[in-house]
């Protein structure tokens, strides 16, 4: 209709801005994820540094830009019996700052964190099931630095 309120929502990736116009109480669906060689997308982010969700109506301008963490590189998989080896270079061995979330459908909220332990090489998983499929990632995170991998599938 014509008088209706639009909003404004930027979005900003390395400084490179664009803008969508949204009319005041719909919402919007995300964009393409953008691509950094080195660096995993790692969703929206406002101004006060919230992940934003999308799907929930709008009723202001907003500005959002993309989030990052550094690529942790996933050298190999090893899978023996109930334990899945995963190989990648390791900041400390006792595996300090480390988490390894693991799923098995792979959707968004669907991973929880796993029983792994740490060693020089990478991690070990522990205890997942013979004949099933997981999705697994690793994180790094400490006061100055996050640092993911992709989500790798795994076929026991």
């Amino acid at each position: 209709m014509i008088g209706d309120k639009h909003n404004t929502v930027t979005f900003e990736i390395d400084g490179a801005i664009y803008s969508r116009k949204v009319l005041n109480g719909t919402s919007i669906s995300a964009p393409a994820e953008p691509a950094k060689n080195g660096f995993l997308f790692d969703g929206w982010i406002d101004g006060d540094g919230n992940k934003h969700r999308f799907g929930n109506p709008i009723f202001g301008n907003m500005w959002l830009a993309a989030a990052w963490a550094r690529e942790i590189a996933i050298n190999g998989v090893n899978v023996k019996n109930s334990n899945v080896d995963i190989y990648f270079d390791i900041r400390s061995a006792n595996g300090k700052g480390y988490a390894i979330y693991v799923s098995e459908t792979g959707k968004e909220g669907s991973f929880a964190p796993a029983n792994a332990s740490f060693n020089s090489k990478g991690a070990v998983v522990k205890k997942l099931a013979e004949g099933a499929t997981y999705y697994v990632y690793v994180v790094y995170e400490n006061a100055e630095v996050v640092e993911k991998s992709a989500v790798i599938k795994i076929e026991k």
